[in-house]
């Protein structure tokens, strides 16, 4: 002879249901892994410290001086929180025939590191690259634009605060055409070095 079922039976069976539902979907979750750099690494390529499994959403932690590499043949997708407590230093760059769209959760060197965003001597492509957290360095932003002909945009947008301790120099664009370079911040930002834009 069975349980006899009423309302409250019936409730206390949905609680459990909903509570084995959510213990699932938390636990299908994957966190993001974290990459210690060792030595100058490139996003998407194995070695110094980032692991040859790497996926989109993963976070980057720069070792020393360490250079981490951002460019345009990375087939890996967005990336999480880059971090330093030294003096590393980040580079995000078009190096090749093509359009480079990126996301970054955030990226905050607490040494004098610098920041680089470049277009590298390549015709009619653009660099976009959208910071959803803060963009903060005690050392130099760089933003660097060559053009050899045509037309071309280097855009970095920033949803939470910049902070820029060294200098900041802008570079618009080398050719005679319209390429521009482009900063937005969304939020508060302090620049406490020389502020240079060409």
């Amino acid at each position: 002879m069975g349980m006899p079922i009423n309302k409250n039976s019936v409730r206390v069976l949905g609680y459990l249901a909903m509570t084995l539902f959510l213990v699932v979907g938390i636990a299908g979750q994957a966190s993001a892994a974290t990459h210690t750099l060792s030595g100058n690494a490139t996003w998407g390529a194995s070695g110094n410290g980032m692991a040859g499994s790497i996926t989109a959403g993963d976070d980057v932690v720069i070792g020393g001086t360490a250079t981490f590499t951002v460019t345009s043949a990375a087939d890996v997708g967005a990336i999480g929180d880059v971090t330093a407590a030294g003096a590393g230093v980040v580079v995000v760059n078009l190096a090749s025939a093509a359009d480079h769209t990126r996301t970054i959760g955030s990226i905050d060197i607490a040494g004098a590191g610098n920041v680089t965003f470049g277009v590298d001597d390549q015709s009619n492509n653009d660099l976009a690259v959208t910071i959803t957290g803060v963009l903060e360095t005690e050392g130099n932003l760089i933003m660097s634009h060559v053009e050899p002909d045509g037309l071309s945009t280097s855009l970095v947008t920033v949803g939470g605060a910049i902070d820029i301790g060294g200098t900041t120099t802008i570079t618009g664009g080398n050719h005679a055409s319209a390429s521009t370079t482009g900063l937005v911040a969304n939020g508060n930002a302090t620049f406490d070095g020389l502020v240079t834009v060409t």
